[in-house]
């Protein structure tokens, strides 16, 4: 029993041994392959290994010219290319960028964007059509009412402020003023009952402390 105990961990031992040295072989093979440049390649600046000069990109191995396309430059690596502006990639080349009518590039240099007053529509830019009363918001691509006016549809109507009633800083709302609240697109005078007063909006109501509201009338709170 001791004797076939004995031949199986010898067996195991060897196994393990033999395939630390298979592996200590590989990994001394590939950085000793590491370690040795290959052509238009030089030591690497971050640690040890190497990188290819700039032009070229590390493919299997070794270092092979980057092609860079008509309308392309190099990156800022080196190691790739970026189109020129006024240009955008497609596939592994670069083409012009139609820009049409009222359009220009934008920072990106591979896109357009429509000129304050065009919005775009497929790949044309379209007038905005401004209505009276309206004007172009700050991006250009849309339009606003001045104040005093509201948006119906595709015009700008007038925004009918009743009596008692101020165009809010929105300037297409009313609000009534204090002491006055909004019934049917009107203002009318609060009726305040016993005991109340008018709360801090200004257009309503509440009971003065230790009172409740009930219904239209403020009552006593009950004392225990």
């Amino acid at each position: 029993m001791k004797t076939n105990f004995s031949a199986y961990l010898g067996t195991a031992v060897a196994t393990v041994v033999s395939f630390v040295l298979v592996f200590s072989h590989v990994v001394g093979a590939a950085r000793a392959d590491d370690s040795t440049p290959p052509a238009n390649a030089r030591a690497s600046r971050y640690g040890g290994g190497w990188e290819c000069e700039r032009g070229y990109s590390r493919t299997r191995g070794s270092c092979v010219p980057v092609e860079v396309p008509a309308g392309a430059f190099l990156d800022h690596a080196g190691h790739g290319w970026r189109c020129e502006r006024g240009y955008r990639k497609a596939g592994e080349s670069c083409v012009v960028v139609a820009i049409p009518d009222h359009a220009f590039l934008n920072e990106r240099g591979s896109v357009w964007t429509c000129e304050r007053g065009f919005v775009r529509s497929g790949d044309a830019c379209s007038p905005v059509s401004v209505p009276m009363h309206g004007y172009l918001d700050y991006q250009g691509e849309r339009w606003k009412c001045e104040r005093g006016f509201m948006k119906s549809g595709g015009a700008c109507v007038p925004v009918d402020v009743p009596a008692n009633a101020y165009l809010r800083d929105s300037g297409d709302e009313w609000r009534c003023e204090r002491g006055y609240e909004s019934k049917d697109r009107t203002c009318v005078r609060i009726v305040l009952p016993s005991n109340a007063h008018i709360d801090f909006s200004g257009n309503y109501w509440s009971c003065d402390a230790g009172y409740r509201r009930t219904g239209d009338a403020c009552v006593g709170d009950a004392t225990p």
